[in-house]
Formats: C-alpha cells, structure tokens, sequence
C-alpha cells in the first residue's frame, strides 16, 4: 500500500521526558489544536487517509524495555487522537525502540511519537 500511495507525510511530532508514556491534560489539548488545523481537518474528512504513529525511545536502558517505552508512547498518542480529537480514520501505532535513532547526538529527540498520513 504504501508503494501506491498518492501521498505521504510527516504531520506532527510529539515529544516526550525520559522513561515518560503518558501525555499531560495541557498535552493532549495541544495535540487537539494541531489536528484542528485546515490542513489537517482536510486529512481526517478524507477516509482513506491512514495515520500511522511511529513511536520512539532514546538508547539509553535495555532494548526491549525501549521498545516496550516506544509502543506505548504510539499508543498513548493513538489513543488520544481517537477519544480526546475525534479522530476516526484508521490509525496504526508502531514502535520503533532506539532502534532508528532520529538523532544521533541529542538523544532527547529521540523520545517522541511522529504522526503519519498515507493517502492510498
């Protein structure tokens, strides 16, 4: 599917503390205010728009504990776009570990979740 996307993208980032999974109320209200933009409004009307949440761990601490840190982090942002934003596309959450690092020298931005959008 994804070699027969029309389009694909990089939508938002969401960042994350050391060792934290959850998102804080002010968090979730700002993850709320992005995916209320034009744009992204666009996407969420399309329903063959897919979300594909990339969850990720700096490299710090044992490799399956950083994947375990990274599917949650995925899941808490997919749980948060469906029942706090209103988001009822189809949405997958994966994570990635330390595995593929997003940055290889300032490993704080590594703890994030990256938001996807496939367009078949």
């Amino acid at each position: 599917s994804v070699d027969r996307a029309r389009r694909m993208g990089k939508l938002l980032r969401i960042t994350f503390p050391s060792g934290k999974t959850s998102l804080l109320p002010e968090e979730a209200q700002a993850l709320k205010s992005q995916l209320e933009s034009p744009a992204l409004v666009k996407l969420r009307d399309d329903p063959t728009a897919v979300f594909v949440l990339l969850g990720y761990a700096d490299p710090k601490g044992d490799p399956h504990k950083n994947l375990v840190v990274s599917q949650t982090r995925a899941d808490t942002v997919l749980a948060a776009m469906r029942d706090k934003c209103g988001v009822v596309n189809l949405m997958h959450a994966v994570g990635m570990g330390a595995s593929t690092l997003l940055d290889s020298q300032d490993l704080e931005k590594n703890r994030a979740v990256e938001v996807w959008a496939v367009l078949p």
